[in-house]
């Protein structure tokens, strides 16, 4: 398995785990609880290896589409900007 496709069935779960409802892109929170001011923040722990970073960054570009841009998955996969900002109801139930 990828490194790439490793993260993407740790992150793909299906369901927000924050209210249940589809969460369609596998980022951890449906679109409406991922909206919501967040808690906290993750970050991906970055890599000594640029292979496992630059893994990460086309996945972030294959799974967010036209959303993300390729210096800001670069970005996330270095660790230098957040993967995903938590709404309380989650930031207590996923590790940081």
């Amino acid at each position: 398995m990828t490194t790439a496709a490793r993260y993407g069935a740790v992150l793909n779960e299906g369901a927000c785990p924050v209210c249940g409802s589809a969460d369609p892109l596998g980022l951890g929170a449906c679109a409406p609880c991922a909206g919501r001011e967040p808690e906290s923040l993750r970050f991906f722990a970055r890599s000594r290896r640029r292979a496992d970073r630059r893994a990460i960054e086309a996945w972030l570009i294959e799974a967010l589409g036209g959303v993300i841009d390729r210096e800001a998955a670069r970005d996330v996969a270095e660790g230098a900007r957040p993967i995903v900002g938590l709404p309380a109801g989650l930031a207590g139930r996923v590790a940081g």
